[in-house]
This record gives structure tokens, C-alpha cells and sequence, in this order.
């Protein structure tokens, strides 16, 4: 897994949004899409990808009390090995 480098919050008129950094990450879900030409995605990496998946948005929720509000292929990023940030 990814290290959370740092984390901070940023005000605007729709509210405050809160940033978080990480490392430089592989593409998003949606490129590596893209670039299999939208063949789908063999199910054990989906697994992976939806344990990841589950896991990170749990985190946000429980431990930093947020709620994630654009889950979509562009905001999932994962690394080499396939863990997933979103």
C-alpha cells in the first residue's frame, strides 16, 4: 500500500474539501480501460480492485469521517502491484 505523505483542507464557496497526498501512483482505473480497449478486466483483479476498494472507502468513512462522492474509474489510482487509492 501507498504511504499517506501529508493531508490538508481546502475551503471554497461549495464547502471544504479535504486533500490528501500520496506518492506518484500508476494511471487511474479508466486508462488502464482505455488502453485494454474496454475489454473488461480479468475477476481476480477485480476482486482486488473491490477489496481495495472497500477497504480505503471504510477508512475515509469510520477513521476520518468523510464521504466519498465521486467514486468513478478516473478516481481510482492504483500502483504497480495493483493496490488501489481512491
Amino acid at each position: 500500500m501507498t504511504t499517506l505523505l501529508n493531508y490538508f483542507t481546502v475551503d471554497s464557496v461549495f464547502g471544504t474539501h479535504f486533500v490528501m497526498v500520496f506518492g506518484v501512483l500508476g494511471p487511474n482505473l479508466y486508462k488502464f480501460l482505455q488502453k485494454s480497449q474496454y475489454q473488461g478486466i480479468p475477476i481476480p483483479v477485480v476482486k482486488q480492485i473491490a477489496k481495495e476498494s472497500i477497504r480505503c472507502l471504510d477508512f475515509l468513512h469510520s477513521k476520518c469521517k468523510i464521504i466519498h462522492t465521486d467514486i468513478k474509474p478516473e478516481n481510482i489510482w492504483y500502483v504497480l502491484n495493483l493496490q488501489l487509492i481512491i
